[in-house]
Order: C-alpha cells, then sequence, then structure tokens
C-alpha cells in the first residue's frame, strides 16, 4: 500500500460501498481479537484505501508495529494523519506524537501541540494527558495550559465514570 491509495473520502462513496467498507473493518476488528494480524491487516487495508477512519488508524497501528506488514513509520504517520483529518481522535493524538518525535515525519511542536490539543478537545484522555504532562515540563512550562487539560481530564475522567 502507497500513501496516495489512501485518499478516497467515505463521502464519495454510495451507501452500498459504505456498507462494504463498515462490513471489511468489522471484520478486521473480529481478525485482530482473534490474534489473525494477517486476514486483519488485508481487511483494513481494503478499508483504508476507501478512507474509512478505523481503519486507517488501526492500519497506522500496525505500519508502526510491523504487525502483519513492513514496518514503515512515514506510512504510519501518513495513516494517522488521515484519519485524524476525519476526526478520529486516537488518530490526532498519534499523529500529534509523531510530529512531536519526528517518527515518519519532520518534527514540529507546534503542529504536535495542535493535533494534541485538538484530540483532547475531542475526549481522547490520554491526549489531555500527555498535554498535562508537557505544559507541565520544564521545556514547555505553561500553567494555565497545563491547569487547562488537567481540568479537561478531570472531566472526561468523571464523564467515563457516569
Amino acid at each position: 500500500m502507497r500513501a496516495t491509495e489512501i485518499t478516497t473520502p467515505m463521502l464519495l462513496l454510495s451507501e452500498q460501498e459504505r456498507q462494504v467498507v463498515r462490513a471489511q473493518v468489522s471484520q478486521g476488528l473480529s481478525d485482530h481479537e482473534q490474534k489473525s494480524y494477517a486476514s486483519a491487516a488485508r481487511c483494513f487495508t481494503q478499508a483504508a484505501k476507501l478512507g474509512h477512519p478505523v481503519a486507517q488508524y488501526v492500519l497506522g497501528v500496525y505500519y508502526a508495529s510491523g504487525t502483519s506488514v513492513p514496518k514503515d513509520e512515514h506510512m504510519a504517520f501518513q495513516l494517522y494523519l488521515e484519519a485524524a483529518r476525519h476526526g478520529n481522535t486516537a488518530a490526532q493524538r498519534r499523529a500529534g506524537e509523531c510530529y512531536l518525535t519526528g517518527r515518519g515525519v519532520t518534527a514540529d511542536l507546534e503542529t504536535g501541540l495542535a493535533w494534541l490539543e485538538t484530540a483532547g478537545q475531542g475526549g481522547d484522555a490520554k491526549a489531555c494527558e500527555r498535554l498535562v504532562q508537557l505544559y507541565g515540563s520544564t521545556k514547555l512550562r505553561d500553567g494555565e495550559k497545563e491547569a487547562f487539560w488537567r481540568a479537561r481530564l478531570e472531566e472526561l475522567i468523571e464523564q467515563s465514570r457516569e
């Protein structure tokens, strides 16, 4: 799979095509749970090519770890970024981390923080935790932002208890 193959947005598909994509993702998730990673990777690859954000995210995780596909941090980043643009908060967090660390992309602190903040606003608790850590660090110390993200994290934790 090449990064240029993951650009078809789901919105351009017919309802029948969207049903097929959803079935591929469902099968991929089932295969993943059963530890049939090669089969899951095939399902996620087909769904990712057709723009499914969950498939793009999970396939990105596979490429980052080399699970049933060649390890390729650039491909992982491209998949995270595509899913992030479609609103997948876990992918937004992963894209942010890639920008912060330079995994698969040129490091860019500002863009990395922006993606983490987008994920945190979208409800990703792990992104909020990371922002609390970053804004509390010596390098980025910002007490106001640290307090904001700590409050957001607490809000998400409270929501998860309800």
